[in-house]
């Protein structure tokens, strides 16, 4: 609901929202469950296959190819939020 305030508000647009959106459903996954590499168990039945709790891009977020494009794409764009929030503050 904030990110769609600051979209009406003219503070972000919609790509930097639906970023935004994809870090923090990221960040709800892994402050919900401690173990992060353990796949994802709920309506799979025994035989299914689990797929893991993090994923980015529809890839394993631990594999090293999708994490280093998930730090590619979203370690540029908080530089970017860091850089406008030190000229406002500072």
């Amino acid at each position: 609901m904030k990110l769609n305030f600051a979209v009406a508000l003219a503070l972000l647009s919609d790509q930097p929202r639906d970023k935004l959106s994809d870090l923090n459903m990221i960040g709800n996954k892994c402050s919900h469950n401690w173990l992060l590499k353990v796949p994802q168990r709920r309506n799979r039945r025994p035989g299914q296959t689990k797929p893991p709790l993090l994923v980015y891009e529809g890839r394993d977020l631990h594999s090293v190819p999708a994490l280093t494009d998930f730090l590619g794409e979203f370690g540029a764009f908080y530089g970017k939020l860091f850089g406008a929030y030190a000229e406002h503050y500072t």
